[in-house]
């Protein structure tokens, strides 16, 4: 009497083996009741699923899941008898992890090798062992996040060379401090020097360390913002747009009072030309605009190209009116365009220009 043989997923028909015969559906024979010499079958059928039938050529009847080792690359591989995929052979990846590389013979394009000792991820491929993660290296690249002093998050691309991070790339659009203390604020992962002591204000772009000597080495023929800037110590923090004069606790101070003979320049929030930089921060020495284009706190009203002075608003210009008598060492810059109302307003100016 021939009997069904049931595939674990039910929703696949079952195979009927006749009496007396060898049902050669799949890979292996199945055995059907009164069949003579049944024992060779059996043990070939035993030999074949040892060895996931190892050939150069992939089984002719396989079934969803089944494993075949592909003699002709040195690869195990699984069958996956999905439609969307239609019946494909599937490399099973092969993993080594231990402090030395394999050696073993006829190692395969593909395998994989992690380095136990250092965390470091080796990819094989024609005749050699190839870093794809030089995770504990001291030379590569690293996607990290980051803290300022609000303990507010930011991720960063951070280039590091010899244990030394030469660069941080940040896209944030306004420039913050990295944390003092917390999480993730040391220069490197077993470093003791604070990320702040060579990279004390992260701007959007291109960070380079400041105290260890890295520049930039190029040429530069554009610049996408129109004012040339220098870091100096300020009292206190100052917004973009302030009119600033030497003086106060520090090197800097807001203008407080009319036609300042002292205006020195103003706050700058993205220079062009940025010197000084490795000074301080935004916060404890901002960018101060001592030429070219830039914005301006401006109080009261304004006709484009009149000259501004300082006005008794602290660190605001203001129209400088009637010139006849205004002394040039008042005289801030000069309006790029109109304001039409008696508050408080940030206009384009040309700082530098009397």
């Amino acid at each position: 009497m021939a009997y069904t043989v049931d595939f674990t997923d039910g929703t696949k028909s079952a195979i009927s083996v006749a009496n007396s015969a060898v049902n050669t559906t799949t890979n292996i024979g199945l055995v059907g009741q009164g069949y003579k010499n049944y024992g060779e079958v059996v043990a070939e059928d035993l030999l074949h699923i040892l060895e996931n039938f190892a050939s150069g050529s992939a089984p002719s009847k396989p079934v969803e899941g089944q494993l075949w080792y592909d003699s002709a690359n040195n690869q195990l591989k699984y069958f996956d008898d999905t439609v969307s995929n239609s019946g494909n052979w599937k490399a099973i990846a092969s993993m080594t992890v231990q402090s030395a590389a394999p050696t073993t013979v006829g190692e395969s394009d593909g395998h994989f090798w992690l380095d136990s000792d250092t965390g470091v991820l080796y990819l094989y491929y024609n005749g050699s062992w190839i870093a794809v993660s030089d995770v504990a290296g001291d030379t590569r690249v690293v996607a990290r996040t980051r803290y300022d002093t609000d303990d507010v998050t930011h991720r960063t691309l951070e280039t590091i060379v010899a244990g030394e991070i030469v660069s941080i790339a940040s896209n944030d659009i306004t420039s913050w401090i990295p944390q003092t203390s917390g999480v993730n604020t040391e220069y490197l992962e077993n470093g003791s020097t604070l990320l702040n002591t060579e990279f004390p204000d992260i701007t959007s772009g291109v960070n380079l360390n400041t105290t260890t000597g890295y520049f930039f080495s190029g040429t530069a023929t554009t610049a996408l913002y129109a004012d040339l800037a220098e870091r100096y110590e300020a009292d206190q923090d100052y917004d973009y747009g302030t009119v600033v004069k030497i003086g106060g606790a520090k090197e800097i101070t807001q203008t407080d009072k009319e036609y300042c003979p002292d205006v020195f320049g103003v706050v700058s929030d993205k220079p062009a030309f940025a010197m000084n930089s490795g000074a301080g921060s935004q916060k404890t020495h901002p960018y101060v605009a001592l030429s070219g284009r830039v914005p301006v706190q401006v109080v009261g009203k304004v006709s484009k190209g009149e000259r501004l002075v300082s006005s008794s608003i602290p660190g605001h210009a203001m129209s400088a009116g009637d010139i006849a008598g205004v002394d040039w060492q008042y005289v801030i810059g000069r309006a790029l365009e109109d304001k039409i109302n008696e508050a408080s307003g940030i206009i384009e100016v040309v700082v530098g220009t009397k």
